[in-house]
Formats: C-alpha cells, sequence, structure tokens
C-alpha cells in the first residue's frame, strides 16, 4: 500500500480553515434579535390581533387570548467555537524524504520487518486550534502507548518543519526511534537474507511444478 504524504502544515491549516468555517455558518444561521430591525420592533408592538405566539392563561377571567410576539423568540446572541482540539496517536521514525533522511510522523505503525532492532517512539499529537490567537495554532506531543495506533487502515505520513521538529524534541522520552545496535543490525539482515532465500526458492518450486 502507497504511503500518503501530508505536511503537518497543512493539516493544520485544514483544522484552521474548519474552525473559521464553522463559526462562519453559526453567523449566518442564527440571526441576532437586533438584526431584525423594523420587523422586531413591529412585532414587540403586536397585541392579541398582531403576529406572535397566541396562548391562554388558565383560570385567568374569560380566558383572555395573549400574544408572545416572535421578536422575543430571537436570540440575542450567537454561538461561536473559540477552540478546537485535535489529538491523534502517531509514531515517530526516520525515513528517506527525497534524498535526505528526516524523522516524520506516521499514523500506524511501521512493517514488522522495520520494526526489527528499532524501538518505535509513539506519541500523541495535540493541535490547539484558536480562534482569537495572533498564534491560532498550538501544537504539543506527549508518550502514549504502542497499543493505541492502529496496525492496518490509511498509511499517513506527516512531514515536519524544523520548529516542529524542535517541538517533538522538547517533549519527554526520546525523539525518534532507537537505532539499531551493530549486532541487531546484522541479525535485521540475515533474516531479510532468508526471506529473499525462502521466496525465490518457493517461485522456483512454483515454475518447477508447472
Amino acid at each position: 500500500m502507497t504511503d500518503r504524504v501530508l505536511t503537518l502544515d497543512a493539516l493544520c491549516a485544514v483544522l484552521v480553515d474548519t474552525l473559521r468555517e464553522t463559526n462562519a455558518s453559526l453567523a449566518r444561521d442564527v440571526p441576532l434579535a437586533r438584526d431584525a430591525g423594523a420587523d422586531a420592533d413591529a412585532d414587540s408592538n403586536a397585541g392579541s390581533d398582531g403576529a406572535g405566539f397566541p396562548y391562554r392563561i388558565e383560570r385567568e377571567t374569560k380566558y383572555a387570548l395573549r400574544t408572545i410576539p416572535y421578536s422575543a423568540f430571537q436570540h440575542v446572541c450567537r454561538y461561536q467555537l473559540m477552540e478546537l482540539r485535535f489529538s491523534v496517536p502517531c509514531c515517530v521514525v526516520t525515513r528517506r524524504v527525497g534524498s535526505t533522511w528526516q524523522t516524520v510522523l506516521m499514523l500506524h505503525l511501521p512493517a514488522w520487518w522495520q520494526r526489527l532492532g528499532r524501538a518505535p517512539v509513539c506519541r500523541g499529537m495535540h493541535i490547539d486550534v484558536r480562534a482569537d490567537a495572533d498564534a491560532p495554532i498550538a501544537l504539543r506531543f506527549s508518550p502514549i502507548e504502542r497499543i493505541a495506533l492502529p496496525r492496518r487502515g490509511d498509511r499517513w505520513t506527516l512531514l515536519l518543519t524544523q520548529n516542529q521538529k524542535q517541538t517533538l524534541a522538547s517533549s519527554a522520552g526520546p525523539a525518534t526511534e532507537t537505532p539499531p545496535t551493530p549486532s541487531r543490525a546484522a541479525l535485521h539482515r540475515r533474516i531479510a537474507q532468508w526471506l529473499r532465500r525462502t521466496f525465490t526458492a518457493n517461485e522456483i518450486h512454483d515454475d518447477t511444478a508447472h
């Protein structure tokens, strides 16, 4: 399965746009009472024969019909999302990006053969998006258990800027996966060679069987 590569900046930009579009939708869908203008004034002066919600009070003499003007049901304030918090488990690994090796975030555990001799570093990535702030994005990382990462699903890889790498490095625990020791690296090579020989032998056997 091909990895899908996305920059963390692009993900943050989507979250910022989502917060702004949600607040804009709330402003459009919930008109204020003062925005009604002359209609609200007309309704507030309406009597029993004016526009409004009619009702009667029990035990009142003659059950007089009363009316609540529709403007009384208008909102006097608007709701607004002040903050959006987004968290996702990820794995910190070193991968080749272009011609260089970089620290990246994967939203799934690496394949088992990529974890041989390497201890995966699992982090919870927390993105706080604030509506009214000079810096709308606040990024932080926290240690999480390895079991929190999915083993299947879309293979997303997030690329980090230098500042984001520094934020990751300042979090508790190791900032990247443990490099394999020489003995473990040799074991990794021997297992890879054994797998290649095994698959090659199976292919030859299948060809001769036909």
